[in-house]
Order: structure tokens, then sequence, then C-alpha cells
């Protein structure tokens, strides 16, 4: 008698003691990790979640603020002041992080990801202050200077394991006053590569 193999049917089957094991994590810890910098004041984890917050302590009127490397190559920034020491470097490569938080990919295979900054201008009064937000991966880097823009984002076709895209702000209150305010709202979304 001979037993051949098919197309894979059968009539019945029976499986037993299959386990799984599911955690939710932080966000610097999950799949599609947000990782803050932790040299830098005001972006941190907080209940597990990243989050972005200057408002106590908030930032001096009549300064400027810099929170992570911005791109060589990824725009004009202009501040208010000729003597402001812009940190322009290329913050995605080598040890450790120079942005201000980082989107990195701890998964077991490539993914496309999305990030989306979004401007809550009803809850926004930028005042003479300007808010700029810049995105920076190995392919490409997007800026958004509030308040003349609204929305930044960023797609990564393939982020492949262990590869990373960084996120820089800067406050310019050189003209501001106390009580200029910005509030936002960033997603990021991953699914598989696109080609």
């Amino acid at each position: 008698m001979t037993a051949a193999l098919g197309t894979g049917a059968f009539t019945a089957a029976e499986l037993r003691n299959r386990q799984a094991t599911i955690t939710v994590s932080n966000d610097d810890t999950s799949l599609i990790a947000l990782d803050p910098n932790d040299d830098l004041r005001g972006v941190r984890l907080e209940d597990g979640e990243l989050t972005i917050d200057l408002d106590d302590p908030g930032i001096n009127a009549n300064s400027i603020y810099q929170f992570g490397y911005f791109a060589a190559g990824g725009g004009e920034v202009n501040v208010a002041s000729d003597t402001f020491p812009l940190t322009v470097a290329d913050p995605i490569s080598g040890p450790g992080i120079e942005s201000a938080f980082v989107v990195r990919n701890q998964s077991r295979s490539p993914k496309s990801v999305t990030f989306d900054f979004t401007v809550d201008a009803e809850q926004s009064d930028p005042g003479a202050a300007t808010f700029v937000y810049q995105t920076h991966s190995a392919d490409e880097t997007n800026t958004l200077i509030y308040p003349d823009d609204q929305d930044l984002s960023l797609s990564v076709d393939e982020l492949g394991v262990g590869e990373e895209f960084g996120v820089s702000f800067l406050v310019d209150a050189t003209d501001g006053r106390v009580g200029d305010r910005f509030r936002a709202s960033f997603s990021v979304t991953a699914g598989p590569p696109t080609q």
C-alpha cells in the first residue's frame, strides 16, 4: 500500500498545547518603537507613551530652543537670531539618538512606516513664536514650520529590521510672549513594505 501526499487536504486533525503570549509594551520597547532621546528634557515616556511636554517648565520668551539635531540639507530653517548655534548633522547615523526621538522597526521583518504630524490649530496660539518640526530618514527629510504649515508626513517604503528615522524640533520664541502655545498630535502606521 502506498500513501500519497497531495494538496494537504485532510478529514480531521487535532493540535494541542500551543502557547500564545502577548504583552502590551511601552513605546520604546514595542515592535514599532518610539524611543525618546534621554538627554533631552520634555521628550519622555509618560505612562508608557511617548510625550513631548514643555508646559511645566515652559520655555522663555525671547529665546530659541532646539531639541535634537536637524538634518544637513533638510531645507532652510531660519531662526530670528544670527548667533543661535543651530545644530545640523546627520542625526540618524552613528551610536546613540541625536534626534529628539526616533521611530524604529524592532520587528523581525521590513515594514512600510508612515509618520503623520498634525497641528491642533484650535488649541494653538503661536503669537509671534515659530515652531519647527523635522523628520529625517536615510532617504528623505521633511520640515514643518508652524504657523505656516499644519501637517507633516514622512513615509518610508521599507524600514528594515533595526532601522529608524528621527524627529527633531525647535521653538523660536525670539518675538514670543508668555502664553504662546502649540498643540499637536502624531500617529505612526506600519504595514508590509511597499514596492
